[in-house]
Formats: C-alpha cells, structure tokens, sequence
C-alpha cells in the first residue's frame, strides 16, 4: 500500500513491494489456482500434494499445466 512506512531490515529501509494486480485479481487467483483450492480448474480432480512442486502443477487427469493459467 502507498501509504505504509517502508520496513525495516539490518536497519536500513526495505520499500514496500508493487502490488500488480488490484485485490479482485488477488482473490480471484485464491479462488481458482490449484496452489490454493487443491483441485485442477479445468477438470475438478483433486490434488494431493505433499510438497511444494518444483515446476508448479499439472493436472495427471486431464493435462492442465498451470503455464496456461494467465
């Protein structure tokens, strides 16, 4: 946010990061990627993910790749 003080680190300042997409954006990303719903999209399978993917997500069922989900 414009108007939050910069933080604080090793004591110099750290300026805030730029948001770049507005806050519908943000929880419409909340509500769809499967990061954060643990189902793919496209198809609705469930995922279980134990851990972090390395290349971030693909739906074994139906193929969805994340790399298409701009």
């Amino acid at each position: 946010m414009p108007d939050d003080p910069d933080a604080i680190y090793d004591g110099k300042s750290v300026p805030s990061p730029l948001v770049s997409q507005t806050l519908k954006q943000q929880l419409d990303t909340l509500d769809w990627h499967p990061l954060f719903t643990g189902r793919c999209p496209k198809c609705e399978m469930a995922w279980l993910q134990t851990e972090h993917p390395k290349d971030c997500c693909g739906c074994k069922y139906c193929g969805w790749p994340a790399s298409q989900a701009t």
